[in-house]
């Protein structure tokens, strides 16, 4: 079941350690096979009140997963969002899909040393929705410019923005790569912002991207590209690509 409920007192999931617990419980495993859990306080006035991100053991592989939580004095509430197999999640922020213009910050926010670590942003937002971060690493083997094999780390790093809206069921509404990076250093890096589009609520989300060359190419890089998300039936769907040029 997405929907689970937690008949755990406040003081109980509260301290950094016995986060581990909660999101065990959330992703149906035992304490000993979770990592990196951290939990997330986030501005009052909206539906959700916390965030708990971390990794868990599935099989093979080892996987991320939020749980967008609602707590009050007594118990908790949350619904669980798998988010793949991944070496490092962070969530990086809170934003206003239907509020005013703004940056989509792509750094994890620092962990606190209190019980949680508070997310900041405003109160009561008309469709709040938490930005998260997953990267994975592995070593592959690849040609650079000059068609040499090269051998070395191969990086990518997601984006995903939750919906906080109790309705939306913790739905993803955007899923996008913001950084990629091969051994030959070929790759791509974006950053994103929201900016009024055609829609007289819903902002729309724009990626910048710039490409990255072969460490040995002799091609200019190439000037910054974007695309336009805009929001249908509470998805971000791509609207506008606009194609890089270059060698």
């Amino acid at each position: 079941m997405r929907f689970l409920l937690a008949l755990i007192a406040m003081t109980g999931i509260a301290h950094a350690g016995e986060h581990d617990a909660t999101f065990a419980k959330g992703f149906s495993v035992t304490p000993d096979k979770v990592h990196d859990v951290v939990g997330y306080e986030l501005p009052v006035g909206n539906d959700a009140t916390h965030v708990v991100i971390g990794r868990f053991d599935y099989g093979k592989y080892v996987m991320t997963g939020a749980l967008v939580m609602k707590c009050n004095d007594t118990e908790c509430t949350w619904r669980k969002i798998e988010l793949g197999a991944a070496d490092a999640i962070e969530l990086s922020g809170i934003v206003d899909l239907h509020g005013a213009p703004t940056s989509i910050s792509t750094r994890g926010i620092p962990r606190s040393s209190g019980r949680y670590t508070k997310v900041p942003g405003a109160r009561s937002m008309k469709f709040p929705a938490v930005a998260i971060l997953t990267s994975e690493s592995s070593q592959t083997t690849t040609e650079n410019k000059s068609r040499k094999p090269v051998t070395g780390t191969a990086t990518r790093k997601k984006l995903y923005l939750i919906s906080l809206i109790e309705s939306d069921r913790g739905s993803t509404v955007l899923m996008d790569t913001a950084f990629e990076r091969g051994p030959t250093g070929r790759g791509m890096v974006r950053s994103y912002r929201l900016d009024k589009g055609d829609s007289k609520d819903a902002l729309d989300v724009i990626a910048k991207e710039q490409r990255k060359l072969d460490n040995d190419s002799r091609c200019i890089e190439p000037e910054p590209t974007e695309t336009v998300y805009s929001l249908e039936e509470r998805h971000y769907r791509t609207k506008k690509y606009t194609p890089g040029r270059g060698c």
